[in-house]
């Protein structure tokens, strides 16, 4: 595209150039003509009328007239070009600023969801670390007193401690389970704004 460009630019220079050459050798052909009635004898006095308008001079010959529509016409694509090129650009940098945010927002998400995960993971090592604890100190209460003095107490000890542990699972799970969900969620915006912006691309 900016070798294009270039092209475009340098054109117009070289027909610019064109424009001041036939504008010269146009002058030069006034001036020639303006010698003629005082050089020439009466039988090129028609040729010379039919040269000359009513003011004396040469009509501007249609090849110059043709040169500068050319060149009225190739800066006027050489500006609409570069308009096009900034319009894309600006589009481009917004298509990126918006992925970056989405990128950041997944970024966090995912973040949060390994934060998360490893909170699950240590709060199910010290509940299972306190269970086996009980468990132990169970079986040497159990060598010192007899079972069934101590049964229920223990058992509901245990009972409890396995309920929290249930709960806490349970929300560890319901947590992961949220974080994939904002994830996924994130995903899909983020494609759909992609496509969006693909489909109104296409249709400029």
């Amino acid at each position: 595209m900016v070798d294009s460009k270039n092209t475009v630019e340098s054109s117009i220079c070289d027909l610019d150039r064109l424009v001041q050459l036939v504008s010269q050798l146009s002058n030069q052909y006034r001036k020639l003509i303006s010698y003629l009635p005082s050089t020439c004898g009466p039988e090129l006095l028609p040729e010379f009328t039919a040269l000359t308008d009513c003011r004396g001079g040469v009509p501007e010959p249609e090849s110059l007239s043709t040169i500068r529509r050319i060149r009225d016409l190739t800066t006027s694509k050489t500006r609409d070009i570069a308009n096009l090129l900034l319009h894309r650009d600006v589009l481009n940098s917004n298509i990126v600023n918006a992925h970056m945010q989405r990128a950041t927002v997944c970024s966090t998400l995912v973040a949060e969801l390994y934060a998360s995960e490893s909170t699950y993971e240590s709060e199910r090592n010290q509940i299972n670390s306190a269970i086996s604890e009980l468990k132990l100190e169970l079986s040497q209460v159990e060598l010192q007193f007899p079972k069934e003095e101590l049964s229920n107490s223990l058992q509901e000890d245990i009972s409890r401690k396995e309920t929290h542990f249930a709960q806490t699972q349970g929300r560890c799970a319901q947590e992961k389970s949220t974080m994939q969900h904002d994830i996924l969620l994130a995903l899909d915006d983020m494609m759909s704004h992609k496509q969006k912006v693909l489909c109104s691309l296409d249709a400029k």
